[in-house]
């Protein structure tokens, strides 16, 4: 036997104190949530993401930051995410990162990484909220399709955004499976 060998390591989850101190105990109306992550992403001069992790009844079991990219880019890995939500057995999960240069309007590869999310998510039985793109001035809530401006208290819709978004996960759901299927039918045919 290895005498050099350690033992096996014990996984832990610990929750760090006062990471931010908030009002906000429970997320169970979109407003909750965009205060929230605004309050945390909104004065970062790079691209960083956050994940919330809420219980069934929506209240907040935690936040983890999840990245800090550069001035243009963060990645949010769904395995990172899924991982924190399974170990602190969130229900549901809100996600944003910010967009330093001002705006708050969601490129390509946030509807991507959004869709993505939530599709992999759900193969925990974890549902993805929404996925919230955070200005100085505003939000915008990619799974709602709108923009809240936080300083006129004011909303713009964005129907053709909620209809992507809904295209996407349908496209990478049906991509998924079909990898699947070719994999087992690789294993039929020896």
């Amino acid at each position: 036997m290895d005498t050099k060998r350690k033992g096996i390591r014990r996984v832990e989850v610990s929750y760090t104190k006062n990471f931010y101190c908030s009002s906000i105990k429970k997320c169970d109306k979109m407003s909750d949530g965009m205060e929230l992550v605004h309050a945390l992403l909104s004065s970062k001069v790079e691209e960083n993401s956050i994940a919330v992790f809420l219980d069934q009844q929506y209240f907040v079991l935690g936040i983890a930051e999840i990245g800090m990219g550069n001035i243009a880019s963060v990645s949010m890995p769904v395995r990172n995410i899924a991982q924190r939500a399974l170990l602190c057995n969130a229900s549901h999960v809100i996600v944003a990162h910010n967009h330093p240069s001002g705006h708050c309007i969601p490129s390509d590869p946030d509807l991507l990484c959004t869709s993505a999310l939530a599709v992999g998510l759900s193969l925990f039985e974890i549902n993805l909220l929404d996925a919230f793109v955070v200005s100085q001035l505003g939000v915008f809530s990619i799974m709602q399709g709108a923009q809240f401006n936080l300083e006129e208290k004011s909303t713009k819709d964005f129907p053709d955004y909620k209809e992507r978004i809904g295209s996407l996960m349908r496209q990478q759901v049906l991509q998924h499976f079909e990898k699947e299927e070719k994999e087992m039918l690789k294993g039929l045919i020896v």
